[in-house]
């Protein structure tokens, strides 16, 4: 029998918003990925557009 995968379904605005502050404040992913309820893949897929856009950064990816 294989592990259990966790599923981690589409991200909210508000879910991206809390995983870069807490990462701000802690400069930790594990824990701001654990608040967030969001994987660390998917940390690493928004991490650019956060660097590049700031907060608002993926707003005008989803509009576009």
């Amino acid at each position: 029998m294989s592990p259990k995968r966790t599923y981690f379904g589409y991200t909210t605005a508000q879910q991206r918003k809390l995983l870069f502050e807490v990462w701000e404040a802690t400069k930790n992913i594990e824990e701001a990925c654990r608040q967030a309820r969001v994987s660390q893949r998917l940390f690493y897929y928004w991490k650019p557009r956060f660097e590049q856009g700031g907060y608002g950064g993926w707003k005008a990816l989803e509009a576009g």
